[in-house]
């Protein structure tokens, strides 16, 4: 049996009100299907008897997740911030989300659902058409909120997501890797710290 991370990367605009944001307030209807599917298949993965079993589920998982990776441009998630780092001078931004709701049972298949503007672990110019900068460059309106954060902070946010080539790059993307698509972010604001995401 192998481990594998699904993760997702995302871009969007969003307004919250973060004075009033209390941990229980934080509501991601949004997000929580993605979370229910990681969930139920891991259920299921646990479950079978053998590894014809466990590759009859892994390609069912792959097919329902990758179905229901949002299309275009997005808004009303919410995630805690995992990685921020900026490249060499005048590279931008790199920023990576953790967008999994409460409650996800990890397993075989992942243990969390996480989203970023930069390549990582399968998902590359390979499998993905051309498409514009989604580093968060230093002329950009977003760069000032984004210097602001640091790993665990809970953010707002809005954007794109950069879609696959093709159903079979997405699965050979997430049948390996923690980073699921690739995400133009289009809107940043911090919410709070370590905020639980229902």
């Amino acid at each position: 049996m192998h481990m594998r991370f699904s993760t997702i990367m995302i871009a969007f605009g969003l307004a919250v009100n973060a004075s009033s944001t209390r941990a229980e307030d934080v509501q991601v209807p949004a997000q929580r299907e993605l979370t229910t599917i990681l969930t139920k298949y891991n259920g299921l993965h646990a479950e079978a008897p053998n590894n014809i079993q466990e590759a009859k589920v892994d390609a069912a998982y792959e097919k329902e997740f990758c179905a229901n990776i949002p299309k275009g441009d997005v808004s009303g998630w919410i995630g805690e911030v995992d990685s921020i780092d900026e490249q060499s001078p005048n590279g931008g931004v790199r920023l990576s989300l953790y967008i999994s709701t409460e409650g996800l049972v990890s397993g075989g298949l992942g243990v969390e659902l996480s989203l970023g503007n930069f390549y990582a672990y399968g998902v590359s110019d390979e499998n993905t058409p051309q498409h514009s900068q989604l580093l968060i460059a230093k002329n950009a309106p977003l760069y000032n909120v984004a210097a602001t954060l640091g790993p665990g902070d809970t953010v707002a946010f809005g954007g794109r997501f950069v879609p696959f080539n093709s159903p079979t790059a997405c699965y050979d993307a997430i049948s390996y890797a923690t980073y699921v698509s690739l995400f133009q972010f289009s809107s940043l604001q911090k919410l709070g710290y370590g905020l639980t995401l229902q």
